[in-house]
């Protein structure tokens, strides 16, 4: 009985017009997005899975939701409407954004979806796939709805619960499995399912690099390098250290770094110009994947947090970042972004809090009548916020001279010119692509024209006689996907370009050189400390890229918190990447194959594997540490480690 109940539902279910309108947009998704893009399968078997599970997952849903609301016509009607919508909004996202709208993206960026920019980012690229799927979609509703009483007519068997269940326990399978399917909807529920999976299993409190057992496994004494600095500090005064300025430049890629396009122009001519006059890291790496992340990584040298943002979910954690150490030292800090407010993503909160005299975005009090002209993409043109920030710091001076306090200043600067999809720049300065037509010529007319800005800030640096003593070091906030697997989305995958950026550090009193081993954020706060030879208590997991040789290869950590998760480590030449959704795990032999096309995984000795899944251990005992407030000690813990500290730490060499 019934077994003739399911298979007369599935009949008259597959007469339904609703079935095959949903059926219909999923196709025509699909089709799109062949035509359009690459597919994320790895061959034709996963190909016809994926469309099998996307049939099975819409069939079941849609005949759930009919059957178990059958009783009650309005609800149905309006949750039919809104399946429909969903599936339209979230197929023209996959055409648009060339991936499927996660859990994960949306709950970790729901304050910046709603922003004017964060809409940008979303729907600034819909191609004209997006616009005929909508098109054809919303045509296809109407001339279903106009002939066959698309949301009203249905005809139910009298025993609704049976067909209602087994769909049910049907659609819940597809849910609950990893099955490759392109269900936007399934995908969605299926990515909310995986990021409140247990971790746990992957915590193991043995480890060779850090030792997890400890109530603060980060605090130790910083080292100090002997060379090349100790001549420029012995017996000096604090009169003498110079100011500091991190400038953290917008989505900056590496491999545009000495290259040029393929009509022959530097992608980056001035920034070129600098590098034989500082120290460059070769091979260089963000730990992240956005700005919050990029800037917790370099201000607190701690690998950020994969799941919330620490600006928004840990900021009243105990941290001990360089701002912190510096302010303790006498330095005023100053932390200015080119972005119109420091809300987004709370950022101004988190660094008033991390000893910032002084926060600022470029609000409407910033801002004349001349500089509107001069805002476009995401926000005040580069060169106009330098000029900005020199402004202010001269008011900041100004009133440290009448007071004769100390002056010594912490700059930490983010840029926004660059910001994606670097589609907004004024047409009369696109230098390399006047009528550029792709994601990497546009991106190549905004990177030109960052670093032309560049000039304006060293320009006004120098103007300064009270700067003349200034380490400057300029970094990306993360790299940027361009184009690798046909991805141009941060959001995405695990590949070098996302993360490797550009490092350089210029100062008078340094002798110039490239570094070849490899580096990331994590050193940029240990490197500051170094140079003005603080020695104290830290949090810094990195090092002093003066502490190292040049040729040495540091453990690199990466987060990519979005497309199921990926945890990567690299110990130079390989890279060992686990994505945490699948569980699967590939490796790459970065100097014999640096386009990540090989995975040698399965070629690999289970004494290199135990090493490389020690490193990625490292990364989930970091996550752990957060959200249990271990990166650094609560205030009375650091009171009481002060007085215990000898005199001659606190700041200097001994």
């Amino acid at each position: 009985m019934a077994n003739n109940q399911v298979r007369l539902t599935v009949k008259k279910y597959m007469h339904s017009p609703f079935l095959w309108v949903v059926i219909g947009i999923n196709v025509l998704s699909l089709v799109l997005v062949s035509a359009t893009q690459k597919l994320e399968v790895e061959n034709g078997l996963q190909l016809v899975g994926g469309l099998v599970a996307t049939a099975i997952s819409v069939f079941s849903l849609t005949v759930f939701i009919n059957y178990i609301f059958s009783r009650l016509p309005k609800l149905r009607v309006c949750l039919n409407a809104v399946l429909i919508f969903l599936y339209i909004f979230l197929q023209t996202f996959y055409i648009s954004i060339e991936y499927h709208l996660s859990y994960d993206l949306v709950v970790f960026n729901f304050a910046g979806i709603f922003t004017a920019e964060g809409a940008q980012l979303i729907w600034g690229k819909t191609p004209i796939a997006g616009v005929l799927f909508v098109v054809f979609s919303v045509a296809l509703i109407a001339y279903s709805h106009k002939r066959h009483g698309l949301l009203h007519q249905w005809n139910f068997p009298k025993n609704k619960l049976i067909p209602a269940a087994i769909a049910g326990g049907m659609y819940l399978g597809m849910v609950f499995t990893n099955t490759n399917h392109f269900d936007p909807i399934t995908f969605f529920i299926q990515s909310a399912h995986r990021s409140f999976k247990v971790e746990s299993t992957y915590y193991l409190t043995e480890n060779r690099q850090i030792d997890f057992e400890s109530e603060y496994p980060y605090v130790h004494t910083n080292n100090l390098s002997t060379l090349p600095l100790k001549a420029h500090y012995d017996n000096r005064e604090k009169e003498e250290w110079p100011h500091v300025f991190i400038v953290m430049i917008e989505s900056f890629n590496q491999s545009f770094v000495q290259t040029k396009s393929p009509e022959g122009k530097e992608y980056i001519p001035y920034f070129n110009s600098l590098i034989s006059k500082g120290v460059y890291v070769e091979r260089f790496y963000g730990n992240a994947t956005q700005t919050s992340r990029g800037q917790f990584a370099i201000l607190c040298g701690v690998i950020p947090s994969y799941l919330h943002k620490i600006f928004l979910k840990y900021h009243d954690n105990n941290f001990e970042c360089l701002s912190d150490i510096l302010k303790q030292n006498g330095y005023t800090n100053l932390f200015f972004k080119a972005y119109k407010s420091l809300s987004f993503d709370n950022t101004g909160q988190f660094v008033r809090k991390r000893g910032f005299d002084y926060s600022h975005g470029m609000e409407s009090s910033f801002i004349t009548e001349e500089d509107k002209k001069y805002i476009w993409g995401w926000g005040l043109q580069d060169d106009r916020f330098y000029i900005k920030f020199f402004d202010f710091l001269d008011q900041v001076q100004k009133d440290k001279e009448t007071k004769g306090d100390f002056n010594k200043y912490f700059g930490a600067l983010t840029t926004v010119s660059n910001h994606g999809w670097y589609d907004k720049v004024p047409v009369e300065q696109r230098e390399h692509y006047p009528k550029a037509d792709n994601t990497k010529q546009h991106y190549a007319n905004s990177l030109y024209v960052t670093d032309k800005y560049l000039k304006t800030f060293f320009a006004e640096l120098r103007k300064r006689d009270y700067l003349e003593n200034s380490v400057v070091i300029l970094v990306g906030d993360h790299g940027v996907a361009m184009g690798r697997r046909g991805s141009f989305s941060n959001e995405q995958l695990y590949h070098e370009d996302i993360f490797r950026t550009p490092f350089l550090l210029l100062w008078d009193k340094i002798q110039p050189k490239q570094i070849k081993g490899t580096a990331s954020q994590l050193d940029i706060a240990p490197t500051v400390l170094d140079i003005l030879g603080i020695q104290q208590e830290v949090q810094f997991m990195g090092e002093s890229l003066f502490v190292k040789s040049d040729s040495h290869f540091t453990p690199i950590y990466h987060i990519q918190p979005y497309d199921g998760r990926y945890w990567v480590y690299i110990e130079w030449p390989l890279k060992y990447v686990v994505h945490f959704h699948t569980q699967k795990r590939l490796a790459f032999n970065l100097e014999q194959d640096p386009h990540e096309e090989h995975n040698i995984h399965e070629t690999l000795s289970q004494e290199t594997i135990d090493k490389m899944e020690e490193g990625i251990n490292v990364i989930l005992m970091n996550q752990k540490l957060i959200e249990e407030n271990r990166i650094y000690r609560k205030k009375d813990e650091i009171a009481s480690a002060t007085n215990n500290q000898s005199s001659g730490n606190k700041g200097g060499r001994e």
